[in-house]
């Protein structure tokens, strides 16, 4: 998997990674990370797969985000939780 481009966001750290036939976008933010593979050859180039990733797909991203981060920290307080009785 190799970095083809980085791509500057307010929310995130986003990174598209060339891996074998696909497209690897990944979503960094706080101990979150999303990623989305996509087949190369629904696309002419990177540049059509960064046309794809606009403001209505990083606005669902960042609310998927937050329920990720939610779901986690529930999570380790069930964890906590158990492990105190």
């Amino acid at each position: 998997m190799r970095i083809i481009k980085t791509i500057p966001n307010e929310n995130f750290t986003v990174t598209i990674f060339d891996m074998n036939e696909k497209y690897v976008v990944k979503l960094e933010g706080g101990s979150i990370e999303q990623s989305y593979k996509v087949s190369k050859d629904g696309f002419s180039g990177v540049e059509e797969l960064e046309e794809m990733l606009d403001d209505e797909f990083y606005d669902n991203a960042i609310k998927e985000h937050i329920a990720l981060h939610d779901n986690l920290k529930k999570s380790y307080g069930r964890l906590k939780k158990k492990s105190s009785t």
